[in-house]
């Protein structure tokens, strides 16, 4: 919470409190509008003559609530845009100062994904979740405090069981939040597999291999299926339970006011407009469903954007070095990859001279491509060092380095132009 409302620009924040005051005055507005119906109400039944007042108060609340909703919708969108803005513009910042070996393991389609799914649903968190529960829970205290001034056995009945309910419902969301990422994470490989296999069509159409592409896709959707429906079943049964523990507390405000009312402990009107102005009351606690929703998918969203805003970077040389040729020195370098439990080298040794030509022989796995990627500093070295004309690749600017360097990378999607291609 303290990161996104740093990421909001002032004007941001301001927007993002106003959006909050504004469903704060909406909210208000209905429960005045439901204490004029009832005050109109009874002065009817006493026999009076004011009707035409309470018609004016009501339509003077209706305009004053339709106002406050239509700033507090535009001040929460405008809000909302701002933190994504800036979301995504950190993203791509972030994006272009990761080492290049960060995409040899993190696919194109996953990427995608997070800068326009995740970050798209972070636009909730202040669109939609918080503008809206803070002011419910704003206008539920203030109700809360005036029936307890008003009568203070009525509201201990009102919120008996809330505590127990939304106690409930915190333990139920540690739960869901693990089997929300399993889904999320499930939702981006299958994003990511998708984004692949149309890339790859011309490929896997000329040499007639979708087959095993088919089969990852089948397998990647059912991971997902599964995944998503113990989600939405764990979410059904929390939400269920929470419902009714929640609504046991209308219940004990109904028998317990009639009691109450019986014995002559409350006037029979003050219960009804507890009955009656306890609905606004129970709104926010009936919407947590609602927040509960959203605040599972932008906490699974936050955390996969956090993995490429808060990746690693690659030092950089505060004073770079110049290589004096293009001689290449690998002195006993040892490498392992973090998901991987044996080193990918150990005690490397060799050395290219300048001007030559050489190239690396060897079974999947040997290491080929982990020498390359060394020496581009996609990732650096475990123990030893490269060398390149003498200075050690990590104390040569990256953008140095790359920009003398031409690569053609080992999985590469050819696509052709087919007018091109006919007139070769």
């Amino acid at each position: 919470m303290k990161e996104i409302l740093t990421t909001l620009t002032p004007q941001g924040r301001k927007m993002f409190v106003a959006g909050i005051c504004g469903f704060t005055l909406y909210y208000l507005s209905s429960v005045a509008m439901v204490l004029t119906t009832l005050a109109a109400i009874i002065d009817v039944l006493e026999g009076g003559g004011r009707l035409w007042v309470y018609a004016l108060v009501l339509v003077g609340l209706l305009i004053f609530k339709t106002v406050a909703s239509i700033w507090a919708d535009k001040q929460k969108h405008c809000a909302g845009f701002d933190l994504v803005f800036h979301i995504r513009q950190r993203v791509v910042t972030r994006l272009k100062q990761l080492p290049l070996g960060y995409y040899t393991k993190s696919r194109l389609g996953e990427i995608s994904e997070i800068i326009h799914t995740d970050v798209d649903t972070m636009e909730m968190i202040v669109g939609h979740l918080w503008t809206r529960m803070i002011a419910d829970f704003v206008v539920s205290t203030i109700v809360l405090i005036g029936f307890a001034i008003y009568c203070w056995p009525l509201a201990l009945l009102m919120i008996s069981t809330l505590p127990f309910a939304i106690a409930y419902l915190v333990w139920g969301l540690k739960h869901a939040q693990r089997l929300e990422k399993t889904t999320g994470d499930a939702a981006a490989d299958m994003s990511s597999l998708f984004v692949e296999y149309v890339r790859g069509m011309p490929v896997l159409k000329a040499f007639s291999r979708s087959r095993v592409l088919d089969d990852s896709l089948k397998d990647s959707v059912d991971r997902f299926a599964y995944a998503s429906g113990r989600a939405a079943k764990n979410r059904a049964f929390v939400l269920s339970i929470y419902g009714f523990i929640m609504n046991l507390s209308l219940v004990m405000l109904v028998t317990g006011g009639l009691l109450l009312s019986l014995y002559g402990v409350v006037d029979i009107l003050t219960f009804l407009v507890f009955v009656i102005v306890s609905v606004e009351f129970f709104k926010p606690f009936s919407a947590l469903e609602t927040h509960w929703m959203y605040y599972l998918k932008c906490v699974d969203s936050y955390q996969r954007i956090n993995s490429i805003t808060k990746a690693p970077l690659l030092p950089e040389p505060i004073t770079p070095a110049v290589p004096k040729n293009g001689q290449i020195v690998f002195d006993r370098v040892s490498f392992a990859y973090s998901h991987a439990d044996t080193p990918a080298l150990h005690n490397v040794s060799l050395c290219i001279p300048d001007g030559t030509i050489a190239a690396l022989v060897g079974s999947s796995g040997a290491g080929k491509s982990t020498i390359t990627s060394l020496l581009l500093r996609f990732w650096d070295v475990t123990e030893g060092s490269i060398r390149i004309g003498g200075a050690d690749v990590r104390d040569i600017a990256s953008d140095d380095l790359l920009e003398n360097i031409s690569i053609v990378m080992q999985n590469v999607f050819c696509r052709y132009d087919c007018q091109q291609y006919s007139h070769r």
